[in-house]
């Protein structure tokens, strides 16, 4: 693929590297700095900048250069196309800026330069795709747990997002869409409108239905306030997608919200969660738009979410209106016509805090629209300093991960606990691993001390839940663990062997065992699980982005004055997450976040202290598809 693309070079903090960006196709008027002014440190040419976020230049990589998207609009809302550097006026914090750079990119969707309009072949295609800065990427989140199901509501919003969808889009533009129970693993990015046209013709809303369409939606309905469970999942995979996008490349990415708002305040408020959604699509540079379809006559309290999805992110409110068309007329000028507008800040860097930005034009008339701030990185993510050696236990923790796809019939998982007599409780689960032809039924764990001595023996079939476990209290210190998987008639189908180091969890000194996983199959069991009850563990360690999993660890001799944190690290061992421990009496317990996580592998890390010790815990995951 052939790009015509220009380059940029912008210093770095710090490091005293210089980093290049390239710019996006289509630059309708190049960036110049203002006759006098010196050029910013670092540049060697007065080329452009790059489309990339406003804080994703500054969070990433310390560019001194902070980028903001503006959407500059006159008179009917049509695009100004002729601005300079000197005809914005820029604030952060409230405190004027010198605006260095001003660009001006226009996309229309239309293939150019003879690149074609590939149709997609698949979904690692459409990634491909997506990674193209002359591709306009638009997804729709269509909230039907917020939306209903009335003709007067749903004949004019079909109608409009089949135009938004068909005539409005260019055949370059890739589009998805998404409801609230839609897995990311069933997320597809395609060009063929009229699929998607006819997928939206037979929609209809569900505020008022009940009935559900999974187990896991069905589940929902066995929850005492069902409305804000399904504000929860509305958020969750909002949070999902708006990261599914972060990660499709830097530029700007367009996302509409259909739905009638979404509520926050329960018994437990989701404001939180809310502001998660807000600032990590803000980080990732993607614009959400919002559109009510019940028309004239809704007042302003009821679209507070949807104002605030909106404005705080760049985008359109279509609220409290009969003409939906003209909104997404709109939505589809902003993604073909926006400047980035480049200033160096005059406030210390690397103060890891968000700054809110205002952005106006000068101009008679113009209005402009563009996110509300971002956040700079911290003094630790711009240091220089090398990354540490892996730790041990992390390394053990991924090889243990990486293991368990061999050639074994069964996986395998140890955990340990408190016992009775100064023993340590080993719970061993285990799950057939799918596609062998000798599927076993039962599992045999023989203990005994690696220095030779009698065997501790214990055997579990498969459960209902297609998993089985073994209980065995054993003495701590070193084990050898012998397994043994049977077939339903009793003959092995295999055997082996595994070293196994048992913690004193005697309450002695301040000992960790081993992450316990535990799934739940609904949500009314992971709410279960959330307040403490009891549930089986699970041996599984790959999760998709839809399951629920809670994450305990029995931690001896920590008493009332020690502390216990979790986090989790990526595979290079850093700290990508700190996580809230719940402290449940003899277990710790933690939300395994799996819809917050993209594809790949993880640690996670639980450490005890108490005074001047401090004892850890590791365990591998993996995120997939």
């Amino acid at each position: 693929m052939t790009r015509r693309l220009l380059p940029w070079i912008a210093l770095v903090l710090g490091a005293g590297v210089l980093a290049v960006h390239p710019v996006a196709p289509q630059v309708a008027a190049s960036a110049q700095v203002p006759p006098g002014q010196p050029s910013p440190a670092g540049t060697q040419a007065p080329a452009p900048p790059p489309p990339v976020p406003d804080d994703q230049p500054v969070f990433r990589g310390g560019v001194k250069l902070v980028l903001v998207d503006v959407t500059v609009t006159v008179g009917d809302d049509q695009p100004l196309e002729d601005l300079a550097p000197s005809d914005f006026e820029l604030t952060e914090d409230g405190i004027p800026q010198v605006v260095e750079q001003a660009t001006l990119v226009t996309l229309d969707g239309s293939a150019r330069g003879g690149n074609e309009a590939l149709e997609i072949r698949s979904q690692d295609h459409a990634l491909a795709e997506a990674a193209r800065d002359d591709v306009r990427l638009f997804a729709v989140f269509m909230d039907d747990y917020h939306l209903g199901r009335f003709p007067q509501e749903m004949v004019p919003l079909r109608r409009a997002l089949a135009d938004f969808i068909g005539p409005m889009m260019g055949p370059l533009d890739l589009v998805t869409v998404m409801n609230p129970i839609t897995p990311l693993s069933a997320l597809e990015w395609t060009r063929d409108r009229t699929q998607l046209i006819q997928q939206l013709r037979n929609y209809e809303g569900r505020n008022d239905n009940f009935i559900g369409r999974s187990p896991l939606e069905e589940s929902q309905n066995l929850s005492r306030n069902i409305q804000r469970v399904r504000s929860q999942v509305v958020i969750t995979a909002l949070q999902a997608l708006v990261m599914h996008l972060s990660g499709l490349r830097e530029g700007r990415k367009t996302l509409l919200v259909v739905s009638q708002g979404i509520p926050l305040m329960f018994d437990v408020s989701l404001e939180p969660d809310f502001q998660q959604l807000l600032r990590e699509a803000n980080r990732g540079n993607v614009i959400i738009h919002t559109l009510d379809p019940r028309g004239l006559g809704m007042g302003p309290g009821v679209h507070s979410t949807l104002f605030r999805l909106a404005s705080e992110t760049g985008g359109r409110a279509i609220v409290n209106t009969n003409d939906l068309a003209r909104g997404l007329e709109r939505v589809v000028r902003d993604a073909s016509h926006h400047y980035l507008v480049g200033y160096t800040p005059t406030r210390e860097m690397n103060d890891g805090k968000f700054h809110r930005i205002g952005v106006k034009v000068k101009r008679k008339g113009a209005r402009t629209v563009a996110r509300r701030g971002y956040w700079a990185p911290s003094a630790e993510e711009m240091s220089t300093t090398p990354a540490p050696v892996l730790e041990p236990e992390v390394s053990t923790a991924l090889t243990s991960l990486q293991s368990r796809r061999d050639d074994r019939v069964a996986h395998v998982e140890t955990g340990f606990g408190p016992g009775a007599n100064g023993l340590v409780r080993l719970t061993t689960t285990w799950r057939p691993v799918p596609g062998f032809r000798d599927r076993p039924e039962s599992l045999r764990v023989e203990v005994r001390p690696a220095a030779g001595g009698e065997a501790i023996t214990g055997q579990a079939s498969l459960g209902s839940d297609g998993t089985g476990h073994v209980t065995l209290d054993v003495p701590p210190g070193e084990m050898l663990a012998r397994y043994s998987a049977a077939e339903p008639g009793g003959d092995v189908v295999d055997r082996w062997e595994a070293p196994l180091t048992v913690p004193d969890l005697t309450g002695a000194s301040l000992a960790v065992g081993s992450p316990m996983f535990i799934r739940a199959r609904t949500t009314a069991a992971y709410q279960a699980l959330r307040r403490g009850e009891g549930g089986p563990p699970s041996p599984d360690r790959e999760f998709r982005q839809t399951d629920l999993a809670v994450v305990r660890i029995a931690i001896a001799g920590a008493g009332d004055d020690a502390s216990v944190t979790a986090a989790v690290l990526t595979r290079e061992g850093k700290a990508l997450a700190t996580l809230p421990a719940k402290d449940l009496g003899a277990e710790y317990q933690v939300d395994l976040p799996v819809r917050s996580l993209a594809l790949g592998e993880y640690v996670l890390q639980f450490t005890a202290t108490r005074g001047a010790t401090s004892a850890t815990g590791t365990a591998g995951f993996a995120i997939v598809r």
